[in-house]
């Protein structure tokens, strides 16, 4: 990729994203990578809790959902893939 001296960095650095992520399951991977990189620990449904009726394929999250194992300013994300 050439870089213009014009384009902000930022969007060099989304244009590299993107590229990278030829279809939905590379963006989750790759952002994955990013995040983990960055601190963030990934948070599961059954650490959620799967008896507050959290299943696989409906994996919202809800303000009513157990997040006691979570710290306040903590860095967490979760997929659904």
């Amino acid at each position: 990729m050439i870089k213009h001296p014009a384009v902000p960095e930022a969007a060099s650095h989304l244009l590299k994203f993107i590229n990278a992520s030829p279809t939905p399951f590379h963006a989750v991977n790759n952002a994955t990578i990013r995040l983990e990189s960055a601190g963030f620990q990934k948070v599961t449904l059954n650490q959620l809790g799967n008896q507050q009726g959290i299943h696989l394929w409906n994996s919202k999250l809800k303000e009513t959902d157990n997040w006691d194992h979570l710290s306040p300013g903590g860095k967490y994300y979760f997929t659904r893939c």
